[in-house]
């Protein structure tokens, strides 16, 4: 059997400072799990602080596949459950899934009104057989990378720098669905993709318009945000244009890596403005690209 090593966190965004984490684990063990928490604890004890998904959960997990990791335990967070003691936790969470090893971030806390942290974890490990580390936190310049901070950058967007903090490119992904076909009429086919419900209404981005790749497709410019020109409802839209490929993809899922943004999403005049900015947007992105 294979030794298995457990951590604990929200891994989102799988940034450099988790990758730490994944790093010091595989130390120890052949294969990991991650324990973490749905929805994040925030989301319950302070609604209007919850922060926003940087990745929706089946994206994470490929990612998390690459470090070996072959299975994610979400556990149900929720009033009741944040009374749980910090003994229980350990007995309850832990120690029922036999990890050879355990790894958490050195600020890591827990239980009831955050009762124990790393010092309590080592004790109960050391006295259960199971090795324990505490990872300090990585630091980019003189800033402890977060997905807080990495959140930050997006919604400026700086995506070089958050690229930085990530170790690779934003990306999001969705099923592609149909539209109202408004921008084949002006002459830009979309993909409209359906995010993870978890990611609905939600992207932490700048409203606006980028140019990326698609990991199957090639070279693509994308909107995101609230089409103001034509549309009238508030509801989230990701459109993608694909620069080298025409056809129907409805059905599939595309994968699309940020890497540069063209400009703010706004409300033009009419269709006319809107049509003219679009080709003054693919000639940009085009250029940076390198695609004829």
């Amino acid at each position: 059997m294979k030794k298995r090593g457990l951590l604990i966190g929200n891994f989102d965004g799988v940034h450099r400072g988790h990758q730490e984490l994944l790093r010091t684990a595989l130390l120890w063990s052949e294969e990991l799990a991650v324990l973490s928490f749905d929805p994040h604890p925030l989301k319950v004890l302070q609604p209007d602080r919850a922060p926003l998904r940087l990745l929706d959960y089946s994206s994470q997990f490929e990612i998390l596949k690459a470090w070996r990791v072959a299975q994610v335990f979400r556990l149900p967070f929720s009033l009741a459950y944040a009374q749980k003691s910090a003994s229980d936790f350990f007995r309850e969470e832990i120690l029922a899934r036999q990890p050879n090893s355990l790894v958490v971030g050195e600020n890591f806390r827990f239980g009831q009104k955050r009762q124990a942290g790393t010092q309590e974890l080592k004790n109960w490990c050391l006295e259960s057989g199971i090795h324990f580390e505490a990872v300090a936190p990585v630091c980019h310049g003189d800033r402890v990378i977060s997905s807080s901070w990495i959140r930050e950058l997006l919604q400026k967007p700086r995506l070089t720098e958050a690229a930085e903090l990530l170790g690779k490119n934003y990306s999001l992904s969705g099923e592609v669905i149909e539209g109202r076909q408004l921008a084949r009429t002006l002459g830009f086919p979309t993909a409209n993709l359906r995010l993870a419900p978890e990611m609905a209404q939600q992207l932490p981005l700048h409203h606006g318009v980028y140019w990326g790749q698609e990991k199957h497709w090639g070279p693509c410019i994308l909107n995101v945000g609230l089409a103001p020109t034509v549309s009238k409802t508030q509801d989230l839209k990701v459109e993608v244009h694909l620069l080298s490929f025409s056809g129907s993809l409805y059905g599939q899922s595309l994968d699309v890596e940020l890497l540069g943004f063209l400009r703010s999403e706004i409300k033009f005049s009419g269709i006319d403005e809107l049509r003219h900015q679009i080709q003054m947007d693919l000639q940009i992105a085009r250029k940076n690209l390198g695609v004829q």
